[in-house]
């Protein structure tokens, strides 16, 4: 308020001259200074009006955008909750499969006296299966393989049901993603050995496909009116190893002809892998799923008596901090008197009956001391009964702040009423930050930068660029994932798009080939590049024009070595 004041005080004296300059016959003291103490005290007050209209001028650009945001791109007020990878193991008395479904929690060890609670982004099916060893073996040609040794406690492969079967490419970042490269592009033949007999299985069906990038595989839940590439593209600046699975598929008609209760997969290499990662079994992980800090709970209740315009919204029984407000999911308002129930719709989804039901709206403020705080406002349709008193009974995802950041790997191992004795569980990496919305006039500037994006096109580097780093938020202490960041970002040095024509199912198809040039030096390595241009490709995919195809490739300017994808109709490719 100091600065408005002074501004608006100095601003007031000089164009007083000014004005008293140009119009002399009619303001001819307001050129001459004053020492009248009353004289001086109006133009204080003047300037202490203007400055605080000022003040809630700009004070009311950040709600303005708050209110664009929610329409068109709601996810953007979210806060990005902190994530991880959690490894389920059977136990012994596993005679079975036990499934996981996505959304059960796991509770961690208490940090600063709170238990942080992560809730599960994948489908698992556990069987008393596991990884015994891994190794890399060479023929007496140099050609590299490597061989995976699975092992069934209790029961024979043949009885294992699932024709698919998902691998964590687990270790440290850079080993994993170059290995997840070689799976992806270099394995030329898999054979399958056991020992009921002499001669290996040659698995000519058996296909290597990535995991995570589907919709029901999402960690972050957007709203319906969200686009789904945003998801992507926030899922890999803050946990990478989301996209480190694999999928073993038609594995089921390879099972059924092994009689014993171990096998070994042999993933022949090509010519061009000189130089493999140190592979162990934690290489190669069974049973995982990323997990996220997110988790439902009750708000506070609160009157709602029409006397204020706003009320703030409170986790129920948060002490010392422990959750923050991610999502309002639903919110009902009870008479105290008649005990009528009222259901409030959110404001910012497209509905047809927001003009005759009462609505909601939400407004994200940065409050002292506090962070970031979520306030919420009704709004009644005309000739609506309004009751004076209600309780409101309010319901939201809730996560745990900055406390997750703290965990460290195993932590997050503690059961809960969704979890099973029949197997033990913990985090194998660090929790992700948890990053916050960004607030004040820097989402307005946002708001505008994804505006004037959406109309352009991402086949520009300096558009591309943007709406990436859009994605980047800031942080004070400028850790070095944020850094590593914005180097993959800036590695992107040119975009080419040509047209070019295909068959689709027999049909002729306009598509669009689509190549991106990087800088390597800007990567930790070729699975780094390889793992950023899958995302491009997806991402290049979901904004092609209807009934369009789109073929991408990555080229290494140091190396014009070119890594190609399969042509994409959005999510779906064409092979």
């Amino acid at each position: 308020m100091n600065k408005y004041y002074q501004n608006e005080l100095e601003k007031l004296r000089e164009q007083a001259v000014e004005f008293s300059q140009a119009h002399p016959t009619i303001a001819p003291q307001l050129a001459q200074g004053s020492t009248d103490p009353d004289v001086e005290r109006i133009l204080e007050g003047v300037a202490y009006l203007t400055a605080q209209i000022r003040q809630k001028i700009d004070d009311d650009f950040p709600e303005f955008a708050q209110g664009l945001l929610k329409q068109i791109f709601p996810h953007y007020l979210r806060p990005v909750p902190s994530a991880t990878i959690i490894k389920f193991t059977p136990k012994d008395i596993l005679k079975n499969n036990v499934q996981v479904e996505k959304g059960s929690f796991i509770d961690s060890t208490e940090i600063d006296g709170v238990s942080c609670r992560f809730s599960t982004a994948f489908d698992i099916d556990v069987w008393p299966l596991s990884v015994s060893s891994v190794k890399q073996n060479e023929t007496s040609t140099g050609r590299k393989s490597i061989d995976i040794n699975f092992s069934m406690n209790g029961m024979s492969m043949s009885r294992m049901s699932s024709d698919s079967l998902p691998l964590h490419i687990g270790g440290d970042y850079h080993g994993a993603v170059e290995l997840f490269y070689i799976l992806m592009n270099c394995v030329d033949a898999i054979e399958i050995e056991h020992a009921g007999s002499t001669k290996p299985i040659v698995a000519n069906n058996l296909k290597i496909s990535p995991a995570g990038f589907e919709d029901e595989q999402s960690l972050i839940g957007l709203p319906g009116n969200s686009f789904p590439s945003y998801r992507l593209i926030q899922e890999y600046f803050i946990l990478k190893e989301k996209f480190l699975f694999i999928n073993l598929e038609n594995i089921k008609q390879y099972l059924s002809l092994i009689s014993s209760s171990s096998f070994t997969l042999r993933l022949f290499l090509s010519e061009k892998v000189t130089v493999l990662p140190r592979l162990n079994s934690d290489r190669f992980i069974l049973f995982a799923t990323p997990a996220i800090n997110l988790f439902k709970r009750d708000a506070e209740s609160m009157l709602n008596d029409h006397k204020r315009s706003e009320y703030r919204l409170r986790p129920l029984r948060n002490q010392a901090n422990k959750y923050q407000i991610y999502s309002v999911d639903d919110v009902v308002g009870q008479s105290r008197r008649s005990g009528t129930t009222t259901h409030y719709n959110d404001i910012g989804l497209a509905n047809p009956d927001l003009n005759s039901k009462p609505v909601y709206q939400l407004n994200h403020r940065v409050v002292e001391n506090e962070g970031t705080q979520v306030f919420i406002s009704f709004s009644y349709p005309q000739d609506f009964n309004i009751t004076n008193q209600e309780t409101l009974a309010i319901q939201l995802t809730c996560s745990n702040g900055d406390h997750p950041s703290k965990l460290k790997p195993g932590d997050i191992s503690k059961p809960t009423s969704s979890t099973s004795e029949l197997m033990t569980f913990s985090n194998i990496i660090k929790p992700s930050d948890h990053q916050n919305v960004p607030a004040g006039s820097s989402m307005l500037w946002r708001l505008l930068s994804h505006l004037s994006l959406n109309y352009l096109s991402l086949a520009d580097t300096d558009n591309l660029k943007a709406l990436l780093g859009l994605y980047i938020f800031s942080s004070n202490t400028g850790n070095t994932l944020e850094i590593a960041n914005r180097k993959r970002v800036e590695g992107v040095s040119k975009i080419s798009v040509t047209s070019c024509d295909g068959l689709v199912a027999g049909i002729p198809m306009r598509g669009q080939e689509i190549n991106v040039r990087v800088n390597p030096a800007n990567y930790a390595g070729q699975g780094d590049m390889y793992l950023f241009g899958v995302l491009l490709d997806r991402l290049f995919s979901s904004f092609a024009s209807i009934n369009c195809f789109t073929h991408f490739s990555m080229t290494d300017e140091a190396t014009e070595e070119t890594f190609s994808w399969p042509s994409r109709i959005g999510d779906r490719p064409l092979i």
